[in-house]
């Protein structure tokens, strides 16, 4: 199973080093001031880890494999370890980084805006995939209906209630076709990942579902989705 990996490239590989510095220094300063053993401050540097947070919009076991190359990437880089948290849901993910206990986070919009309103986050950089993505509404198969029309009455699923292309942009294309979805759908449900919307989809679980356009294409690339077993009813602009 070949699995896309996430690399910045190099205008935000010099971006993200800048803040990272900037960031890292003040500890650094600190160190002086806690140590007087210069061998002791180093061997605490280098020691500490730079605590990476992503967003579980996919497994665990995706994830960590996308994002080994930035992992590995800063690690040589800036010589020192790095952990990476995956938490449980979005909502984890921003109160852990309201608490601390994460130093660079891979937000999705919702979650960053969050984030920025909540606790001041500063954006480091962006992927140019994220100015041009898409949900796409998922059906079984065989499924007989063609169009989001024919769905009325239906059980459906978004992806996490923080998910921007899972939650918040799909609902709002629906409600511009006059369909709010907890009146049109018999059931509204909240899958909390884009590829536990398209198992769900896949399983019979629901009879449509949305994601991001992205990770959908990258499951059906990596096998672990098929055309045979989903349809594509609609994509969003």
């Amino acid at each position: 199973m070949m699995i896309e990996t996430f690399l910045p490239n190099a205008h935000q590989r010099s971006v993200l080093l800048m803040v990272l510095a900037r960031s890292i220094l003040p500890a650094l300063m600190g160190l002086f001031w806690l140590w007087q053993d210069p061998a002791q401050a180093a061997d605490h540097i280098a020691k500490s880890a730079i605590r990476l947070g992503l967003l579980p919009d996919s497994s665990p076991e995706i994830l960590n494999a996308r994002f080994k190359p930035l992992k590995n990437y800063l690690e040589v880089t800036l010589e020192r370890p790095v952990d990476i948290t995956i938490p449980s849901d979005y909502n984890e993910l921003v109160n852990q980084f309201g608490k601390k206990k994460l130093d660079i986070v891979f937000f999705g919009g919702v979650t960053f805006a969050t984030a920025r309103k909540l606790y001041h986050a500063e954006p480091l950089v962006m992927r140019d995939i994220d100015l041009k993505f898409t949900s796409l509404f998922l059906t079984q198969a065989d499924n007989a209906k063609l169009t989001l029309a024919d769905f009325k009455g239906t059980q459906f699923s978004f992806g996490a209630k923080l998910s921007t292309s899972g939650h918040y942009m799909p609902r709002y294309f629906l409600l511009e076709q006059g369909i709010v979805p907890e009146k049109f759908f018999n059931a509204v449900h909240y899958s909390g990942g884009h590829d536990k919307t398209a198992l769900a989809v896949r399983e019979g679980r629901v009879d449509i579902g949305v994601a991001n356009g992205e990770v959908i294409r990258a499951m059906i690339k990596d096998g672990r989705l098929s055309l045979r077993d989903v349809r594509i009813v609609w994509e969003t602009p």
